[in-house]
């Protein structure tokens, strides 16, 4: 639930300044954007996101990514719902949940940037793991989130190297029913972060 977009990190959900690379859409299952975010443009991000759930079925934006949930489905991931996010407009997300190999899949449609997924196994004790194809600047990872970026990746070539990168161990559950909770749990612990981070980061350059 990256959730960052995010997003996965939260990465990927950050309705700003957004660019599109490769504007192959979903239709070959391949897709990149970047996001380049700064100082002033994270400090108007809300603290926390709330998602309001949508009729996928007369979503536009959710209809460009029927083709990738469709293909994940196959695999094996449930449906845990499309959305969009309160507080960052003109993104659409549709999360999915593979129980048998606990992990979560976010794909992500942005009015200018297109269309973007991630992967994301979830530890005890809040560590996270996240493969996606969204590249750019100001998105750190928080201690914790381990962020691999993979742009312009096939959606199911990203999920085998999901499931065959990512460390072992103890995973926690992925469920359809959890996936919208951990999406805004994960936005909001890496706001948190940042938030301490930026600070830090400008008394360090004050008393310089």
């Amino acid at each position: 639930m990256t959730m960052l977009l995010v997003l996965a990190i939260p990465a990927g959900l950050l309705a700003l300044t957004l660019t599109l690379l490769y504007p192959r859409g979903s239709a070959d299952g391949s897709s990149g954007a970047v996001l380049d975010l700064d100082d002033s443009q994270v400090a108007v991000l809300p603290d926390r996101v709330r998602l309001v759930r949508l009729d996928a079925s007369t979503s536009g934006a959710a209809g460009s990514l029927a083709p990738l949930a469709a293909k994940l489905a196959v695999q094996g991931f449930e449906d845990a719902g499309t959305f969009t996010v309160d507080g960052i407009p003109d993104v659409t997300v549709w999360l999915l949940a593979n129980r048998a190999q606990s992990i979560y899949a976010t794909l992500a449609d942005h009015a200018v940037a297109g269309v973007w997924y991630e992967f994301t196994t979830l530890y005890p004790g809040g560590g996270k793991w996240t493969i996606t194809t969204l590249t750019g600047a100001g998105l750190d990872s928080r201690p914790g989130h381990t962020v691999v970026r993979d742009r312009g990746a096939d959606l199911l070539e990203l999920y085998l190297r999901a499931c065959s990168e990512r460390p072992l161990g103890v995973f926690l559950p992925a469920t359809a029913e959890q996936a919208a909770a951990e999406f805004e749990n994960g936005y909001a612990m890496w706001m948190t972060w940042r938030r301490a981070h930026d600070r830090t980061r400008a008394a360090s350059a004050e008393a310089a």
